[in-house]
Order: C-alpha cells, then sequence, then structure tokens
C-alpha cells in the first residue's frame, strides 16, 4: 500500500497564476529544490495530444495550462500545480488525456510520499493548507498518510510501517 496526498481544486483567480507560480518558485529555491513551469497561451484552444515516439509517449502542442512542477529532493516523485483557462487544477497527462477524448478521467492529481520521510509529507500537507488559504480556496485533500491535523504527526510513521510491511 502507498501513502498518498491527494489533491484537487480550481484557482481563485485566474490573474494570480504569475504571482502563484513566482510564490511557489521562492520556495522551491529556498528549499534547493529544481522546478519546471508552463506558460501555454490561454487564448487559443489547446490542441495537445499524445505521440508515440521511440523513447516513449510524448506530448505533442499546446494543453492550455500554466503553471509549476516542482521536484522535491526528499520525495521520489514532482508535485504539480498546473491550471486551465478557467482555473482548473490538472496533472499534465490528465489534461492530455482529457484533450484525446478519454473518459472517465480521475483529476485529482496525487503525490506519493511513501518513499519519503514524514517530515516532508507533513510539510507538504502544511504547503496544501497555505494555498487553500491564498489562491485555491476550494481546495481537496485526501491525506491517506492521515496527518491532515499536524497534531497527528505520529500516525504518519504508524501508517508508514503499515504500507512497507
Amino acid at each position: 500500500m502507498n501513502i498518498s496526498i491527494r489533491y484537487s481544486g480550481t484557482l481563485n483567480d485566474i490573474n494570480t497564476i504569475s504571482d502563484f507560480n513566482e510564490e511557489m518558485t521562492d520556495i522551491s529555491r529556498s528549499m534547493g529544490w529544481a522546478t519546471s513551469t508552463l506558460n501555454d497561451p490561454w487564448d487559443n484552444e489547446p490542441d495537445g495530444h499524445l505521440v508515440e515516439t521511440e523513447e516513449g509517449i510524448e506530448i505533442e502542442g499546446s494543453l492550455g495550462l500554466k503553471g509549476i512542477a516542482i521536484y522535491p529532493s526528499t520525495c521520489a516523485q514532482p508535485f504539480d500545480f498546473f491550471f486551465d483557462k478557467n482555473g482548473k487544477m490538472y496533472s499534465i497527462i490528465n489534461r492530455a488525456l482529457e484533450l484525446e477524448g478519454a473518459s472517465e478521467i480521475d483529476f485529482s492529481l496525487s503525490v506519493d510520499t511513501t518513499e519519503s520521510n514524514p517530515e516532508f509529507h507533513i510539510w507538504f500537507i502544511s504547503l496544501l493548507k497555505y494555498l487553500k488559504k491564498k489562491y485555491i480556496s476550494n481546495l481537496d485533500v485526501i491525506d491517506e498518510g492521515t496527518c491532515v491535523d499536524l497534531k497527528a504527526k505520529k500516525t504518519y510513521p504508524q501508517a508508514m510501517r503499515g504500507a512497507t510491511s
């Protein structure tokens, strides 16, 4: 069993996307983490699609998303905050699948924290709480590590033992 944090929501005001990206970049730099941004035009219809190449599947065209991916050194996978012109949060692959016409897509994003330390899990929950207050008031968070309340620190290591046994 993996321990993940799932999250979804809509940016309160799409005009704050530059501030959002700047703040997330500052946070990432202060932690020594890499980032990558996406700045597709919102005034054109997205035309992104999946293409099979010798290296695997790639995305060509515009997904119509703006936002940031953060690559923490303490977690095996990045966490994303990409938004369409209506402020809806997407992962890159879910947006590409939607544009390809896929149905029954789970639009929540997730970060698997099974391999990371409990402090990262708790830090990420704290970050999401902050983003909910400032940028994404309808942010929905499902914490499979049961650390939604920071006072529950002791439950994360217990959940980790259950996940790895």
